[in-house]
C-alpha cells in the first residue's frame, strides 16, 4: 500500500479548482461509494467538456493536479501557486474586454471574438485588439508559495472586490434571433461599489460606493466615463437604486440608523436637493410602465411579522396594499432586492420566500385583483436582482439556484413557461443588476474572488477556520 503524502492534498485542490470553473464535481456519483469507484477507475474529466470557454492553461494546470498516477500530479502545492499566479498575471494584463457570444452558448462572458473586429448591438463592425479572455472571469489569484508543505491543512481565503461592470448585449439568450455580440466595459476599479442603476436610455450609471463604513451617491456618464459625486460619504445606509422612467431622477431607500425604517427619498441624476416620497419602505421601488406609479415592498416595523407589496402614486401620495404574507412566508428584500413591474403594466414580479433552503422563488401578482402565482417553478437559494424583458418573454434572475453555489450568476427564466437557464457562468460574484428600457445594456456589480493558500500548524485546520470570510461591500 502506498503512503499518502502531500500529492493527495494536490488531486484534492484540483478537485476545488475543476469544481470552481465548471460548478459540478468532477467524479460526482450516485453516493459516496459511487464517487470513490469513480475517482479510482473513471477517466480524468477535462474542463473543456462542460466549459470549453475556460483559458488552456487553467486545464492543463487542472488536468495535471487530477492525474490518476500521483507521479504525474504536481510534486508540491508551491509548484501549483507558482503557476496559477503565472496565470493569474497574465489574464490581469489582458485589459480590453470585447466579446461576441453565441445566445445559446450558456454564457454571457468569456467566449473571444475570432478576430481584430467586433459587432455591436447595432450590427456595425468596429476596430479592436488582440482578443483576450476576461481577468474577471477566470480570476484565480493571490495564490502565494509557502516553503513548507501546505500538508492536510491547506484552505482557502476567499476575498470579493467589487466593480461595475457595463455590458452591452441585445438577445439575452433569446433562441429565436440570431447571434449578437456582447461589449464589456469595466466601470470602476475601486473594489468598494456596492450597487449600481442604468438610465433607461443607457448614458448613464449611478451607483453605491462605501468606504470605511461611509456611503456616497455616484453618477457615471458611460460615454464620457465622467464621474460626479451627487450624494457626498455619510454614515448612512443606501438600499437599491431605481431611475424614473424618464431617466430625470434617481430614487434609493436610504437609512439613517439600523433601528429606524428606510425612506424613499428621489433626486436629479446630476445632484441636487433629495425630495422625501414615502416613509418606512422596504425595498427600493419599481415604475409602472407609464411611470404613474410604483410598486414596493414594506415589513411592520420593528417586529417583521407581516410583509406587504404596496402601490403608490409617483409622487408617493395614495399608496395602497397590493398582497400581504405573513411569517414564515415573507418578500423577500434581500440584498436591495425589489419588485418588478410587467412592461405591460398587468402583473408585477417579485420573490417570495419561506426562510429555509431553496425556499425564495419568483412569483407574480395581479394588478387587477392581489391574486398571487408562481412565475417560475425551481426554488433558488437567494435572489439578489429581477428584471423583466421589454417584450415580457422573460425575465433576468440574479441569485444562486441552490445551496451548494458559492456565487450569485445571471439567469434568464423564461415566460410564461418559467424555464431557468444560466446565462453567466463564471468565477465572479454578481452584487447588483439593472437592465436599460431596450434591454439593450445591463450594469452590474461584479465581484472578483480572489484566493489564498493558508498552511495549518501542524495539520490543525481549525486554527485557520475562522479566517474564512467574505469581504462585504
Amino acid at each position: 500500500m502506498k503512503e499518502i503524502d502531500q500529492r493527495s492534498d494536490i488531486f484534492s485542490f484540483g478537485c476545488i479548482l475543476f469544481e470552481a470553473a465548471t460548478g459540478q464535481k468532477p467524479f460526482e456519483g450516485k453516493d459516496i461509494l459511487d464517487s470513490l469507484h469513480k475517482i479510482v477507475h473513471a477517466p480524468t474529466p477535462q474542463i473543456k467538456e462542460t466549459n470549453a470557454n475556460a483559458p488552456l492553461e487553467l486545464q492543463r494546470i487542472v488536468r495535471r493536479c487530477l492525474a490518476k498516477e500521483p507521479e504525474k500530479r504536481y510534486q508540491s502545492i508551491k509548484d501549483v501557486a507558482i503557476e496559477l499566479d503565472e496565470l493569474q498575471q497574465e489574464l490581469k494584463d489582458k485589459a480590453t474586454l470585447e466579446y461576441s457570444v453565441q445566445p445559446e452558448s450558456g454564457g454571457m462572458f468569456g467566449v473571444p471574438t475570432s478576430g481584430g473586429f467586433v459587432t455591436d448591438t447595432r450590427g456595425e463592425q468596429s476596430k479592436g485588439g488582440t482578443p483576450s479572455l476576461s481577468s474577471a472571469e477566470y480570476l484565480v489569484s493571490g495564490i502565494r508559495s509557502h516553503k513548507k508543505s501546505v500538508g492536510v491543512g491547506a484552505l482557502a481565503l476567499l476575498l470579493v472586490i467589487g466593480g461595475i461592470a457595463f455590458a452591452v448585449y441585445r438577445s439575452w439568450g433569446r433562441s429565436d434571433r440570431p447571434p449578437q455580440s456582447i461589449k464589456i466595459e469595466r466601470l470602476t476599479t475601486n473594489g468598494k461599489s456596492l450597487d449600481a442603476a442604468i438610465s433607461p436610455d443607457g448614458k448613464y450609471v449611478v451607483y453605491i460606493l462605501d468606504e470605511g463604513g461611509e456611503q456616497s451617491l455616484w453618477t457615471r456618464q458611460v460615454a464620457t466615463t465622467s464621474n460626479v459625486q451627487i450624494i457626498p460619504a455619510a454614515d448612512v445606509q443606501y438600499l437599491g437604486l431605481v431611475f424614473s422612467p424618464d431617466g430625470n431622477y434617481i430614487n434609493f431607500a436610504k437609512q439613517e440608523r439600523s433601528d429606524t425604517p428606510r425612506v424613499l427619498y428621489q433626486m436629479p441624476v446630476l445632484g441636487g436637493a433629495q425630495k422625501k416620497l414615502i416613509s418606512n419602505v422596504s425595498s427600493a421601488v419599481s415604475y409602472s410602465p407609464d411611470g404613474k406609479q410604483f410598486a414596493f415592498v414594506r415589513f411592520t416595523f420593528p417586529t417583521a411579522n407581516e410583509s406587504s407589496l404596496l402601490i403608490a402614486n409617483s409622487d408617493g401620495t395614495g399608496e395602497r396594499i397590493l398582497a400581504s404574507v405573513t411569517r414564515p412566508e415573507s418578500f423577500s428584500t434581500f440584498g436591495g432586492l425589489h419588485p418588478a413591474w410587467s412592461p405591460d403594466g398587468k402583473t408585477i414580479a417579485c420573490v417570495a420566500a419561506s426562510g429555509t433552503a431553496n425556499s425564495q422563488k419568483v412569483i407574480e401578482v395581479q394588478i387587477a385583483d392581489g391574486t398571487v402565482k408562481p412565475t417560475a417553478v425551481q426554488g433558488w437559494n437567494f435572489i439578489r436582482r429581477i428584471a423583466w424583458l421589454p417584450d415580457k418573454s422573460g425575465l433576468l434572475i440574479l441569485g444562486a439556484d441552490k445551496a451548494s453555489t458559492v456565487t450569485n450568476q445571471i439567469w434568464r427564466i423564461s415566460y410564461p413557461d418559467g424555464e431557468a437557464r444560466r446565462i453567466t457562468n463564471d468565477f465572479n460574484h454578481y452584487l447588483g443588476m439593472s437592465l436599460s428600457a431596450d434591454s439593450g445594456a445591463l450594469a452590474v456589480v461584479q465581484g472578483n474572488r480572489l484566493s489564498n493558500i493558508w498552511v495549518a500548524p501542524n495539520g490543525d485546520a481549525g486554527r485557520r477556520a475562522n479566517q474564512i470570510r467574505w469581504q462585504q461591500f
